[in-house]
C-alpha cells in the first residue's frame, strides 16, 4: 500500500514589477507518496512547478473545497469527476492547467489512476506519458484529509480589505501553511 503525506516545497512564480518579470520563492505543502513528492514522480526530468492549494496565498474556501474533493471526487469542479492535484501557483485557476487524478474508492482502499492535465476550455484530459497509479489505505488517506480540515478550521486568519476605488483588494480569510 502507498502512504500519501506531506512536506513543505518551494516553487517559484513570476512577479511583475516596473514593467519587467522577476521570479520570486513560493511555499505550500506538498503531496508526498511513500515520502517522495509527487511532483518528482510524474515522469518529466525536473519536478512541475505547480502547486497545491495548501498555500497561505490563497483563499481558504479554496482549500476547503479541494479537500472535499479529495473525499468525495462528486465534489469536484472538474468534468468527469476528476480530481485536481496541483495548480499555477500565481493565481490556481484550472484555466492555466490543472494536474488531474481519476480517484476511486472501494475495498477499503483509495486509488488515484489516469493522472492527466485538463483545463476549463478544452474537453478531456491528455494523460502524463508515464502512467502511475497509487493505492492508499482509506482510513489513513481520510484520517490525512481530516487533519488538514481541522488544521485549516483552527489556523484561519482574516486578511483585511486593502487599497480603494478599482483596486481594492476584498477580505479574504487563509491558513498560514
Amino acid at each position: 500500500m502507498d502512504v500519501l503525506g506531506l512536506v513543505r516545497a518551494r516553487t517559484t512564480v513570476k512577479a511583475w514589477a516596473g514593467g519587467s518579470a522577476t521570479t520570486e520563492p513560493f511555499t505550500f505543502l506538498d503531496l508526498t507518496v511513500n515520502g517522495v513528492p509527487l511532483r518528482a514522480q510524474l515522469g518529466s526530468e525536473e519536478p512541475i512547478a505547480e502547486c497545491t492549494p495548501l498555500t497561505s496565498a490563497w483563499d481558504l474556501g479554496r482549500t476547503r473545497a479541494w479537500l472535499d474533493a479529495l473525499a468525495d471526487p462528486r465534489h469536484t469542479e472538474l468534468m468527469d469527476q476528476r480530481v485536481g492535484l496541483l495548480y499555477c501557483p500565481q493565481c490556481g485557476d484550472v484555466d492555466c492547467g490543472v494536474l488531474s487524478v481519476r480517484t476511486r474508492s472501494e475495498d477499503g482502499k483509495v486509488h488515484w489512476s489516469q493522472f492527466g492535465w485538463e483545463n476549463t476550455y478544452e474537453t478531456g484530459y491528455v494523460p502524463l506519458a508515464q502512467g502511475r497509479e497509487f493505492v492508499f489505505h482509506a482510513s489513513s488517506y481520510d484520517a490525512l484529509i481530516a487533519s488538514l480540515r481541522r488544521r485549516s478550521a483552527d489556523e484561519a486568519v482574516l486578511v483585511p480589505a486593502s487599497g480603494h476605488l478599482w483596486w481594492r483588494k476584498p477580505a479574504i480569510t487563509v491558513v498560514n501553511w
